[in-house]
């Protein structure tokens, strides 16, 4: 499904799965994801004042957090700037280490489209592709991959120890206090304590994934605020994640102040109804 762009660019192993049939390009977009003071260039011009559509592919480590951020991007169309594919291995068999996503991004690029599941998706219409990782066991690994990189795409969005840092940056912002058990724990068993004390939060509810994409403004903040780096890998911590979101909000311009309005409002009226039922 070809859409034609309003926005001008500026010079400048595992089965997968993808869950939209939609048109897909290898991106000519030049951004450094691995500076410590990253910030989205102005790549885009919005011309006669119009909004582009954006399609957004993210090829991902995780199967399960990340797309669950992502489900008013991709699952629930909740916008009409920014759309995204998703891309990970099939759920249940462990998600794609560094190397595979590299190489699952290399045979798109190679035959110019993805072949799955019956759906045959053109490389013609993506404007960016984001790779999300995660540091984990994968820190050497990753290290090569950005030391023989070639390009500035894709983008890789790597997180310390994992994604579940991006989560808690989306509500909070005190790590060195809260998540002082993390930088105390094993590299080995980071990620699953972080999981753990993320769980804790909210009187025991834990971090709702599911809202944590209305909280990107929170999140960038927080994200940048502690962001530290070294040699392109986030120190422990630390998350790229901020680029990303930063891009889609820039995309998404009055779209996502409107959404996150109407979330508000929504959750008055129920309050409101509740209250009421309890009279």
């Amino acid at each position: 499904m070809d859409r034609k762009l309003t926005y001008k660019k500026q010079p400048g192993a595992r089965a997968l799965e993808v869950e939209h049939s939609y048109s897909i390009v290898p991106p000519q977009v030049v951004i450094s994801s691995h500076d410590s003071s990253v910030q989205i260039p102005s790549i885009y011009k919005k011309e006669d004042g119009v909004l582009s559509y954006s399609l957004i592919c993210v090829i991902s480590g995780g199967t399960d957090r990340e797309r669950t951020f992502l489900n008013e991007l991709e699952r629930k169309h909740t916008f009409k700037g920014v759309e995204v594919i998703f891309v990970s291995s099939k759920k249940g068999l462990g998600g794609l280490t560094p190397k595979m996503m590299q190489s699952a991004y290399e045979e798109i690029c190679k035959d110019g489209i993805i072949k799955m599941s019956g759906r045959t998706i053109k490389l013609d219409a993506v404007d960016t592709v984001y790779m999300f990782t995660d540091v984990d066991h994968y820190k050497d690994e990753l290290k090569g991959i950005l030391v023989s990189r070639k390009s500035a795409a894709p983008i890789w969005i790597i997180s310390n120890p994992d994604f579940e840092i991006w989560l808690y940056y989306c509500y909070r912002n005190n790590p060195y206090e809260e998540l002082k058990a993390v930088i105390e724990e094993k590299e080995s068993l980071r990620s699953s304590k972080l999981k753990t004390l993320n769980g804790t939060f909210n009187n025991g509810g834990g971090l709702d994934t599911r809202k944590a994409f209305e909280r990107l403004e929170d999140g960038i903040v927080h994200s940048k605020e502690h962001y530290q780096e070294m040699d392109g890998i986030p120190n422990l911590l630390s998350t790229q994640m901020h680029v990303f979101a930063e891009d889609v909000l820039i995309r998404l311009g009055n779209e996502f102040k409107e959404f996150v309005q109407k979330k508000l409002k929504f959750r008055l009226r129920m309050i409101m109804a509740n209250t009421a039922k309890e009279k």
